[in-house]
Parts: structure tokens; sequence; C-alpha cells
């Protein structure tokens, strides 16, 4: 049982990892030439390449045992101990680009994109990259990553107020909207996704409703068992109470309608103003 839910936890921990890339794909997916080419590339950089990274990874550790006596998990210690000045080159260049790739991709585009959607007028991309990265350098996420134990605390908390997104996206895209979007509204301050002030209160209900118990299950030591599946809890939450209160919604069955319209007949009925407050 234990090593059960040591790895399930692992491969929930994992999901957690790339929760934030799961809710910013439209950040790279939009510039992709077709769908096909978002499933080619998914299927090769996530299980595939995973698989075989975890694969060298075992291996390699394996190998360590034999060759030095112990198990070796940091890749820059084994690197070192490899007595060759080339050895030691190669492995400093490769962990130089492994880190820049991961993090211009993990942690620049995202959040350059969403700080310039704060503040267009003053926030552009390479703004919103810079303040990325000095608060990242402000939260010195190295020292996080020092101890098992504050980093499952903090993909635990992240975990917890992602999945409720996770599962609200999701739910409202595929099930309740059946994948039907009016994207000139998208664009335009007073239509179907205007809601009120900007807010989709049913969406922000959801996420309250849902991410207090994953927070809870995700921090609290006494469930220690199920933080690590605090991604999970709140998103299965997030999307159950999403779809039941807002499944009788009528003005997302307008848009609904009217998005099915512009498909069918993109050029036909005038866009006209719909109430903000729902």
């Amino acid at each position: 049982m234990g090593v059960t839910h040591a790895f399930f936890a692992a491969v929930a921990l994992t999901v957690t990892y790339f929760s934030t890339l799961m809710l910013n794909f439209c950040d790279f997916s939009r510039f992709a030439p077709s769908r096909k080419a978002v499933r080619t590339a998914n299927l090769w950089g996530l299980p595939v390449n995973f698989i075989a990274f975890s694969v060298v990874s075992v291996v390699v550790t394996a190998g360590t045992f034999k060759v030095y006596g112990e198990y070796i998990y940091d890749p820059v210690e084994i690197v070192g101990r490899i007595d060759s000045i080339w050895a030691l080159l190669l492995g400093a260049v490769t962990f130089a680009v492994a880190t820049l790739g991961i993090n211009v991709v993990a942690n620049f585009v995202s959040p350059a994109y969403d700080l310039s959607n704060v503040w267009p007028s003053r926030i552009d991309f390479k703004r919103g990259g810079l303040i990325a990265a000095m608060i990242a350098l402000i939260i010195t996420p190295w020292n996080l990553f020092n101890s098992p134990v504050v980093i499952n605390l903090f993909l635990g908390g992240l975990g917890a107020l992602l999945g409720p997104l996770f599962g609200i996206i999701m739910v409202d895209y595929y099930v309740l909207r059946r994948q039907r979007v009016l994207v000139r509204d998208l664009f335009r301050e007073q239509g179907y996704y205007t809601y009120t002030g900007g807010w989709n209160q049913k969406a922000v209900i959801s996420f309250l409703v849902s991410a207090v118990p994953a927070v809870v299950f995700g921090l609290l030591p006494v469930f220690g068992a199920f933080s690590a599946f605090s991604w999970f809890i709140g998103a299965i939450v997030a999307a159950a109470v999403h779809y039941f209160i807002s499944r009788n919604d009528t003005s997302l069955a307008e848009s609904i309608t009217a998005a099915a319209t512009e498909e069918t007949d993109p050029g036909g009925a005038p866009w006209t103003q719909v109430p903000q407050t729902r």
C-alpha cells in the first residue's frame, strides 16, 4: 500500500507541476498552424519525451550505485564526480541549456503575457517577463527545492488553487458550451463574455467553494495522505460545482446559439449588446 500510494502521489505531484502550463497552454498553441500540429507536438513532447527522460534518470541513478557505491539523485553531483574536463564542460553546457529552456517555457512566457494583459498600455511582453523574473528572484525558488517537505507543501498548495481553475475551464468549454465560443465577443467590452464588471460570478463562486477544501487537504498535516492529490480534488469539485450552478444559465445558452449561428453564417446577424448582470 505504501509503494502504491507513493507512486500515485508522485504522479499527482507531476501533474501539479505541469498545471501552470496546462492553464497557459494557449500562450503557445495559438502559434500552431493546425490542431494536428498541436497534438503531434504534445505526443512527442510530453508522454514520449517524459517517459524517455524518466527511464534515463532511473538508469543513471541505478548506475551510480554500481560505480560509486551509493545512489546519487543530483545530476550535477554525478557530473562533478566524473574525472574528465570534457565531461564537465559538456555537463555545464547541457545544464545551462536545459535550465534556460525550461524557465523560458514554464516561467517566462506565460507570466509575461499575463502581466502585460493587466496593464497593456504600460507593460509589454518584455517588461512583463522582467517583472516575472524579479518576482522569481524575491521568492528564491531554489531554496524551496532544497527541502522535500517544503516543495511538497508548495506543490500541494499550488495544486489546490490551480486545480479548480482547470476544472472550471474544462467543464465550461467542453460540457456547458459544447466547444462553441463567439470569438468576436471575446474582444469586445460589451458582449456575451462581459459578465458583471468583467467577472463571471458563477465561476468565482465555483472557485471559492472548491479551493477551500482543496487547500485544507493540501496543507493541513492531518490530511497528509491526500496532500499530493489537492489538484485533482480541486479540479473535480470545481467542475461539479460549476456545472450544477451554470447548467441553466440562459445567457450561456444564448452565447452558444450566437456562436453556432456565427459558424454557419460568419457574415450574418450584426452584433448586439447583451445584459452585463449575469
